[in-house]
């Protein structure tokens, strides 16, 4: 068991770090919506997203990759990927729905799983190496 965590280290802590960051992603997105004008829940999504992804750098770069050197180009790097995620799971959305008719929540856990996979891959290989 052990070393399955040593192997996966990395992955696991990417993913409860991804959690945390998605979960203030969605709690400035929820009380932003729920204390102001809804029609700009687009600023809010960006907010929250914005806010999410820094607290996954931070946190990434402290405690998983440990890694604090050339830290302009590591940011680059994260946001870059981090963009590349959201429209990759915009569109991955998009087509299961719309095209394929999947379910929305079924399609939304696919959609991270994918995107969780190749961020990890693409920020463990690029941004942290």
């Amino acid at each position: 068991m052990q070393n399955l965590y040593i192997k996966y280290r990395n992955m696991i802590l990417y993913l409860l770090i991804g959690g945390t960051g998605a979960s203030l992603d969605f709690l400035i997105f929820s009380s932003l919506s729920w204390f102001f004008e809804s029609k700009l829940y687009i600023v809010y999504h960006l907010l929250g997203y914005f806010s999410g992804t820094t607290v996954s750098f931070v946190l990434n770069a402290k405690y998983n990759f440990k890694k604090f050197n050339r830290l302009s180009k590591r940011i680059r790097s994260f946001y870059l990927i981090a963009l590349l995620g959201l429209i990759f799971s915009t569109v991955f959305l998009f087509i299961l729905i719309t095209v394929f008719e999947i379910n929305q929540i079924f399609s939304k856990f696919l959609s991270i799983f994918f995107v969780f996979l190749i961020q990890f891959t693409l920020n463990r290989k690029l941004t942290f190496s």
